[in-house]
């Protein structure tokens, strides 16, 4: 099965569809998970078409009984409709979905492509204008039928001047009526076009995905990288000197190398669980932790990672690392 952009062009093979669809009647009758549908109207409808879930909400509100019924029998609730295209649709979240009602041929009016909506209104435009010739030509003629006829006991001289007099008229009057026609048509093409200009709010959206990338997308992968960038963080928190805790919502992993660094450096930071993670995997490589809560905090909050932190930490910082050192033999 085809979708060419107007319509499904081409379709299965009827006898193959049928064998498999025979096939499937004769398997036995299964239900469907309750978890699994749940699962389904939370990731789909729920997530993508909170619009429709809301409006459709307000709408069995007012709806009366009776009416309803189209409402009710929509598990887990109509989708809102505001755009078709052939056989497509889009819904009043942005989704879009194919129409298999209107997939067999585009409608002549209605919810048909522009292509043929263009078709269309040219036809109807030529269709008037013919309409309008023939009722001015009427119009103009009609009056002057007995005259012309009369006209058979006149000489041909004046005969022929009076026709070209009003043959004259004629394509005059015909020339302004078209002269009006053009300019209506002018107006028409200048506002069809400005209307095909604008974008709708789903061609907003695709155009803002197409330049900026899909939000989900770009989410996703911020996440990956964030979460690439925490395991270097944790690999190196087995070098730090020391890891100073608070207890358990703050905690930074220090490393100074005497002889190249300016001042300590901030390996790795963490708050809440990355904080106990970070404790831990210092805790098991042998790592000093050293509980100290507002040097913690401060340093958390005003370094950022590998970063060298402020001077007015370097002191209380200078003498937890003497005691480190000295404790592992670094100082003598």
């Amino acid at each position: 099965m085809a979708y060419n952009g107007f319509a499904i062009d081409q379709y299965l093979d009827a006898a193959a569809v049928t064998a498999q669809l025979d096939e499937l009647i004769r398997q036995p009758v299964w239900s469907i998970r309750r978890d699994r549908l749940a699962d389904y109207v939370e990731n789909y409808f729920n997530a993508r078409c909170p619009r429709s879930r809301e409006m459709i909400g307000q709408a069995r509100k007012v709806i009366p009984g009776g009416v309803q019924h189209n409402l009710a029998f929509n598990y887990p609730f109509p989708i809102v409709i505001t755009r078709a295209e052939g056989a497509r649709l889009w819904d009043i979240d942005g989704n879009w979905y194919y129409d298999l009602l209107q997939a067999g041929g585009p409608t002549i009016l209605g919810s048909n492509v522009p292509e043929v909506r263009g078709q269309v209104v040219e036809l109807l435009k030529s269709s008037l204008k013919i309409v309008i010739l023939g009722v001015v030509l009427y119009n103009l003629l009609k009056d002057q039928i007995i005259v012309i006829a009369r006209m058979m006991d006149t000489s041909v001289i004046a005969s022929s001047v009076y026709v070209l007099k009003e043959i004259f008229n004629m394509v005059l009057k015909i020339g302004m009526v078209f002269i009006a026609i053009a300019g209506f048509d002018l107006f028409y093409q200048r506002w069809s076009f400005e209307k095909d200009m604008k974008m709708t709010k789903e061609e907003v959206k695709e155009e803002f995905k197409q330049m900026e990338g899909d939000p989900k997308v770009k989410g996703k992968i911020r996440s990956i990288q964030q979460s690439m960038a925490r395991s270097r963080m944790m690999q190196a928190v087995p070098d730090a000197d020391v890891i100073i805790r608070n207890p358990t919502h703050y905690a930074v992993a220090l490393k100074y190398d005497l002889d190249r660094d300016n001042a300590p450096i901030v390996i790795a930071k963490g708050q809440d669980h990355i904080a106990l993670k970070i404790v831990e995997i210092g805790e098991l490589n042998k790592v000093t932790v050293i509980e100290n809560k507002p040097l913690a905090r401060g340093i958390y909050a005003s370094t950022p990672l590998g970063g060298q932190i402020p001077a007015e930490y370097y002191g209380v910082v200078a003498e937890i690392l003497v005691e480190v050192f000295r404790m592992n033999k670094k100082l003598e």
